[in-house]
């Protein structure tokens, strides 16, 4: 499992970007995304990420759809 406050990084060839509402959405070609000792790639990747609210006590959250020669790594 991955440590849940670990920083996300995220590496990619190209990517696109787009605010939908209050979530923050990335499409990423040839995507490495990883997160303490978790690695995970795919030929493409959508992330959509929810930045929380310190005020309100909500934690940032991010959610991937990995497609195309998908693997996770722990």
């Amino acid at each position: 499992m991955a440590d849940v406050l670990a920083p996300i990084q995220v590496e990619g060839r190209r990517a696109l970007r787009w605010q939908q509402n209050a979530v923050e959405v990335w499409v990423v070609q040839q995507c490495v995304i990883r997160q303490g000792a978790m690695n995970a790639r795919g030929d493409e990747a959508v992330l959509w990420v929810d930045h929380g609210s310190a005020l309100l006590g909500k934690d940032s959250r991010v959610t991937v759809y990995l497609e195309g020669n998908a693997a996770v790594d722990f």
